[in-house]
């Protein structure tokens, strides 16, 4: 009988927490050319019905900075920490580690990624992470909220921009909204 040892059944390298499936590198690669697509909306082009959904959002116009500056202490303990410059990536596997901590399926986050991507996604559960911590009404039901939004995506009635510069200009005044 031939000996067994770890070599032989373990990776080189450890599998984060989206690395579940063979493809997750080509979806990245998708994510980001759909993240330079929004960044060029000024110019002209022809866009498919999904990214069509994305800019009505109004996702590209969202820094990282803005949304790391309306991220809650809760979400910035999810970050992943590295010595490199924090990327939309650091982003969004914030957002899935926090996702069932506010009972967020599974099958909801890829719902949210099919619709508008990975990194609208992490904005939607961002806001849920806001809305669950305000003063006002804060919202109970987390998993309900959150697919409401991504419903009102699929309507065309989500404007993810106007939520994110309404809470930097509640919390910071109008100098970090633009």
């Amino acid at each position: 009988k031939k000996q067994s040892d770890k070599s032989d059944t373990s990776r080189d390298k450890p599998r984060g927490f989206q690395e579940s499936s063979n493809g997750l590198l080509e979806r990245q690669r998708q994510t980001t050319a759909q993240d330079e697509t929004l960044q060029n909306f000024e110019e002209e082009g022809d866009f498919s019905e999904e990214e069509k959904l994305i800019l009505q959002t109004g996702l590209q116009h969202i820094t990282l900075k803005q949304a790391l500056n309306v991220a809650s202490e809760n979400f910035r303990n999810h970050m992943p920490m590295h010595n490199r410059p924090m990327s939309w990536n650091d982003f969004v596997e914030a957002a899935y580690r926090l996702k069932g901590d506010l009972f967020i399926s599974q099958n909801s986050w890829a719902n949210a990624c099919a619709t508008l991507g990975r990194n609208g996604a992490a904005i939607c559960l961002l806001l849920t992470d806001q809305a669950q911590q305000r003063e006002y009404k804060p919202v109970q039901k987390t998993g309900a909220y959150f697919n409401a939004m991504i419903n009102r995506a699929k309507d065309g009635e989500l404007h993810l921009h106007n939520s994110i510069f309404g809470i930097l200009k509640k919390e910071y005044g109008e100098m970090e909204a633009a």
